[in-house]
Parts: structure tokens; sequence; C-alpha cells
């Protein structure tokens, strides 16, 4: 595969008028042989956008043997952003009157920063290898019944399993960095569950049940790396 050099292959246009067509498909062309004629050719380079065996998530992945030589700072970053907002609801009316409303979400999350075996940097600037999460998450269950007799319940369960790892593994070499090599890790997490039920009755009865379940694993990690071998990092 030719990984991002084929971005625009097979790019085409129709607009329903053959005039714009014909102004616009040379320039898609264009830009593509721009694309391919520009691309490095390292092969290691190619095969990480073409590689089908990152992890699940949100990841940003400098591929098995890239050799990158920089002027300034080389920075591995993944960042990822999730929100959820789930409400439910009902409301019941009668001589004899039951309602229920159930709100059940299961969140999963993955970020990952990684610098493979192989790889070898050398930077004028710093080498940043960075994984963030942020998580907001809000869930609410309302019930409201009126009658002789009421019964109702809510009930509310968010589970919220979230991992981010940024990874320089072991392998990969820093010869050279003209600032300071760092990895680092970080979460910033918020889940709410909320449940409220109300009945007008003269005989009433009813449960209201929120939780939320947080896991997770924020990690930085450096393995056996050799760095500044040539030049004292920072």
């Amino acid at each position: 595969s030719g990984g991002y050099r084929d971005i625009l292959s097979g790019a085409t246009t129709n607009t329903g008028q053959q005039q714009s067509s014909d102004r616009i498909n040379p320039r898609i062309a264009a830009a593509s042989a721009a694309v391919g004629a520009a691309a490095p050719d390292n092969p290691g380079v190619r095969s990480s956008f073409a590689n089908g065996s990152l992890p699940r998530g949100t990841s940003a992945v400098i591929g098995a043997n890239v050799v990158i030589d920089s002027g300034r700072d080389v920075s591995v970053s993944a960042t990822d952003q999730n929100d959820y907002f789930g409400i439910a609801g009902v409301a019941a009316v009668g001589l004899v009157a039951v309602g229920g409303a159930v709100l059940i979400a299961n969140l999963d999350s993955n970020t990952t920063a990684t610098v493979s075996s192989g790889v070898r940097i050398t930077a004028g600037g710093a080498v940043k290898v960075l994984a963030n999460q942020r998580e907001r998450s809000f869930g609410a269950a309302f019930a409201g019944q009126a009658g002789g007799i009421t019964l109702s319940g809510q009930i509310v369960v968010i589970t919220s399993d979230a991992a981010q790892t940024a990874q320089i593994v072991s392998g990969a070499s820093i010869p050279k960095a003209g600032g300071i090599v760092s990895v680092s890790a970080t979460a910033d997490r918020r889940v709410d569950a909320l449940a409220i039920g109300g009945a007008i009755a003269a005989v009433a009865a009813g449960a209201a049940i929120a939780t939320a379940d947080v896991s997770g694993d924020t990690r930085a990690l450096v393995g056996a790396v050799p760095i500044g071998t040539t030049s004292a990092a920072g």
C-alpha cells in the first residue's frame, strides 16, 4: 500500500454539471500526483500509515524502524475527547399509575501515543510523547406519576472505562535531543448519574438508583531506550 500517498486515489466529483466536473477533476488528479511525488521514500513511513494493527481507539504511532532527523521538536500526540449525555423519562396518570425510566450506558475508550521499537529520533528540540483523554459523561432518569396508587422506578447505570498510554518502546533510540525528552499521559474525567422520581397519590411506592462506575489506567512508559548517546539531551 502507498499509505497516505494514495489518499486522493480514485477521488472524483459529480456535480451534476459536466462543465464544473471537467474543471474540478483535473485539479484533483494534479493534487493526487503532487502528494505522491512529495512523499518520503522511507518504507517505514509508508507502512505506518497503512498499518492495520494499530491499537483500537485514538492512536498516534511512529511505526517500527522509522528514522527521524528534525531540526526542531518531535511530538507524538494522541488526544481523545468524549462527551456523553443521556436522558430517560416517563409520566403516568391513572387510578393505578405505574411508570419506570431506565438508562444504561457502557462507555469504553483507549488513547495511545507510541514510539515503536527500532525508531531512531534525532531532534534539535524536545521529544514529546503525549496521551491525553478528557471525558464528560452525564446520565439522568426521571419518572412522575399521579393517581390513587402509584408505583415508580428510576435507574441510571453508567459504566466508563478509559485507558491512556504514552510510551517509548524498548529498542527505540534518541541519540540527540536539543530539549527535554518527555513521556506523559493524563486523564481529566467526570462521570455523573442522576435519578429523580415524584408521585402524587394516596398510596405511593418507588425507588431511584443512580450508579456511576469509573475505571481505567493512565500509564507513561519508557523502555530500554538509549538517550543522548551522541549529545546530551536538554
